[in-house]
């Protein structure tokens, strides 16, 4: 019984002392913002720093907030020049804290723990320290490279402060100088006149120089449109040439063909006359073969007529000559005589066509063949 009394009084206070430390975390948890620093100084010395951070210091820890924005502060220092001219020369600075190793804690200790006081001396530190390298350059140079060089003021004026302000804990983001004025007002005149006068000739020397650079220009692209002119009307002079060169060819070509075509019609008209030539010759022998035909076959039928009618007189004869063989020798000669004088009194009134392979017909002896032949056949049969 007292070992477990004894356990439950150790869970009892293990269980007090967690519950303790976890309210003691909860009221004491500290919460940066996002836009502020936290700095946990432990024992006098930088425990943790960062932006937007969460901590729950312990017993012997100091938890310290304060903005993490950009600041700016503006300048104007007024100085003499080696000429000893006087010029005022105004811009800004923009700077935040020191973001690397301590610098957020030695911002902290330098500037009143960068409340609005401590901000203000920050810009008022920053501003003294930014004139005085300002003037300290403008001493040492001519009015002209004040007006004209403020870049190289302000790489100076960063390269000499930065190690300065990093010291203090702060980072400058940019110097800018935004006016530099030149406070004799005669003598700003007398600078103004003299620019305005550099001006004036720069510009009529510009214009000038333009005006030539224009002349020049127009005088080349006269030039190339001369020459493109030329190139072009060559060109088109050309092109005609070639063209009527083209013409020419194909006229003579056409003249050609035409030629051609008028020689083809002339043989083939030629040919055509020759053919209807021979058409014509061919019908005339045609004409004449089927003419000579025709009175061959006229011929061959009168004679053939002649022939029958001899026949036929020459067997009338053989019936006359047999009825009247018992006439006398006197008698008979007497018929004989009138026969003949009728055949060649016939004979006279005809005329015998003899046909041959040559073609024709004569009135010579052989046309009197076939009478004579008739003849002495009916005087042959008188006498039989």
């Amino acid at each position: 019984m007292e070992g477990i009394e004894m356990y439950l009084s150790i869970v009892g206070t293990v269980a007090a002392l967690v519950i303790g430390y976890v309210m003691y975390t909860r009221l004491t948890l500290q919460v940066a913002a996002p836009n502020e620093w936290m700095l946990v100084i432990r024992d006098g010395k930088l425990h943790k720093a960062g932006v937007g951070l969460r901590w729950a210091p312990g017993l012997n820890d100091t938890v310290v907030k304060f903005p993490a924005s950009i600041f700016k502060l503006t300048f104007s220092a007024q100085q003499i020049t080696k000429e000893m001219q006087g010029v005022e020369v105004t811009g800004f600075v923009m700077w935040t804290i020191f973001r690397d190793e301590e610098g957020p804690f030695r911002a902290y200790r330098s500037f009143n723990g960068l409340t609005s006081a401590g901000i203000d001396q920050a810009n008022e530190n920053l501003r003294n320290l930014t004139e005085s390298i300002i003037r300290a350059q403008i001493a040492n140079m001519d009015i002209t490279d004040v007006v004209a060089n403020r870049e190289m003021m302000r790489d100076n004026v960063r390269k000499q402060a930065s190690p300065l302000v990093q010291g203090w804990g702060v980072w400058m983001e940019t110097i800018e100088v935004t006016d530099v004025k030149i406070l004799s007002s005669s003598l700003f005149s007398n600078l103004q006149a003299k620019f305005r006068e550099e001006m004036r000739s720069k510009a009529e020397l510009l214009k000038m120089s333009n005006n030539k650079s224009i002349e020049e220009e127009k005088t080349k692209v006269s030039l190339e449109m001369n020459k493109l002119q030329v190139d072009s009307d060559n060109q088109k002079a050309q092109y005609r040439a070639n063209e009527e060169l083209k013409t020419q060819q194909n006229n003579e070509k056409l003249m050609q063909e035409k030629t051609r075509i008028q020689e083809s019609e002339l043989a083939l008209q030629g040919k055509l006359e020759e053919a209807q030539e021979l058409q014509r010759r061919k019908m005339a022998m045609t004409r004449e073969e089927t003419s000579r035909l025709v009175e061959v076959q006229q011929q061959q039928t009168r004679d053939t007529m002649q022939q029958m009618a001899a026949e036929a007189e020459a067997k009338a004869f053989k019936t006359k000559m047999e009825a009247q063989q018992c006439m006398s020798e006197t008698n008979l000669k007497v018929l004989s005589l009138e026969t003949s004088k009728q055949i060649y009194n016939q004979m006279e009134s005809m005329k015998v066509l003899h046909v041959s392979g040559g073609g024709g017909g004569g009135d010579g002896v052989e046309k009197m063949v076939p009478g004579l032949v008739a003849m002495q056949q009916a005087l042959t049969m008188a006498k039989d």
